[in-house]
């Protein structure tokens, strides 16, 4: 039988005070959000269900030690227990496809490859520049570096330590992927200030094995999104973070909503509609295994939505 565990990671959010034109967002009725859990004095980001344990959700921890620092520690979180394990200090951590290693942030700096689930802090993966990554497979990751006037996106054998250029963006800030399941899509996802600047914008590209080809724009702030998270399972949808459009004085805050958006149709569907501006917001969000769930994250609080659901 196979586990389920989450992985869950922490972030301090910024607010937009963009405006937004909401002509294609799908309005339910109210939303459907639950609680799985609050840990006191600590702020919780969702990171991903780990592959092949459909009931762990991995999250991570930020905790206050005093006025100037703060502990990161990457958490589990069984779904069918309730049970929370702190793993080790990092943060940003990615899980292989086949459920046997992670790479993670553990400081500045210093990106750390190590079992899962980890026995030690693992080594660190001597490569310039590189803080954290995603995998694209059980040898290879992705992640971004950026300095004054361009951001670019690397290929990285973890193995070998060989890496690659994939693409090269003229923009300052922000810039990262999310790959769908069959790996022929990518979403570029680029911005200003963090995911929650005061710019960002999403593309489509294919994906060849080799190459990275522009296919189309997809959305960006304009649209009132400003964070973009993993594909579903079926490779039809993903979860954005944009402006609550049930909510006139959204301007300059951090009251934004989980959606869904369709790749095909470039339909937005509103899925929460609680406010959330005290706690900065929701912030990470994965699908279950079956794409049934949405787990997302305040900066307080993990929560689950039925993600088949438009609320009435």
């Amino acid at each position: 039988m196979l586990k389920r565990y989450i992985v869950i990671i922490s972030a301090v959010l910024f607010a937009s005070q963009l405006a937004c034109d909401k002509t294609e967002i799908v309005l339910p009725d109210n939303g459907g959000e639950t609680q799985l859990f609050d840990l006191p004095d600590t702020w919780e980001e969702v990171s991903a269900i780990v592959p092949t344990y459909d009931n762990i959700l991995l999250f991570g921890e930020l905790i206050t030690t005093d006025e100037h620092y703060w502990d990161h520690y990457i958490s589990t979180y069984n779904l069918d227990t309730g049970d929370i394990e702190r793993l080790l200090m990092g943060y940003s951590p990615s899980v292989s496809p086949d459920g046997n290693r992670m790479v993670y942030h553990r400081d500045w700096g210093d990106c750390r490859l190590t079992s899962f689930p980890p026995l030690d802090a693992g080594e660190r993966l001597d490569v310039p520049g590189l803080d954290w990554g995603e995998w694209l497979d059980n040898s290879h990751i992705y992640y971004s570096i950026g300095g004054l006037g361009y951001a670019n996106l690397i290929l990285l054998n973890v193995d070998t330590l060989e890496s690659r250029l994939l693409i090269e963006s003229p923009d300052y800030g922000g810039f990262n992927a999310e790959v769908s399941p069959d790996k022929k899509s990518w979403v570029l996802k680029r911005g200003y200030g963090g995911d929650w600047g005061n710019f960002f914008y999403a593309d489509l590209y294919a994906w060849d094995g080799d190459n990275l080809t522009f296919v189309r724009p997809l959305f960006d702030n304009n649209d009132g999104m400003y964070k973009c998270g993993p594909w579903s399972p079926d490779g039809t949808k993903l979860i954005v973070m944009g402006d609550r459009t049930d909510d006139p004085d959204w301007r300059g805050t951090t009251d934004r909503a989980v959606f869904t958006y369709d790749i095909n149709t470039g339909e937005f569907t509103q899925l929460t509609f609680t406010d959330y501006k005290t706690e900065g917001g929701p912030q990470g969000g994965c699908w279950s295994a079956d794409g049934n769930t949405i787990y997302f994250s305040t900066r307080e609080r993990i929560f689950e939505l039925d993600a088949r659901k438009v609320y009435h």
